[in-house]
């Protein structure tokens, strides 16, 4: 903001607006992801095929 040489109030406005649409497309994302992705490939694979099988990268723990 200093290459534009904003007043205060309206630099604080503008991170203000980018940190709440920040925030929306976070919420979105994750609303997205619990409505549409019900079954992730590695619970599948050991439901479905081998219940022993372990991925060769370490899956993060989110929910399904």
């Amino acid at each position: 903001m200093r290459q534009l040489d904003l007043p205060l109030n309206t630099a604080a406005e503008a991170y203000a607006r980018v940190g709440m649409a920040v925030n929306d497309a976070f919420i979105s994302c994750w609303k997205t992801k619990y409505q549409y992705n019900l079954v992730r490939p590695v619970t599948y694979v050991r439901r479905l095929i081998d219940p022993d099988w372990l991925p060769l990268l370490t899956t993060p723990p989110f929910p399904e």
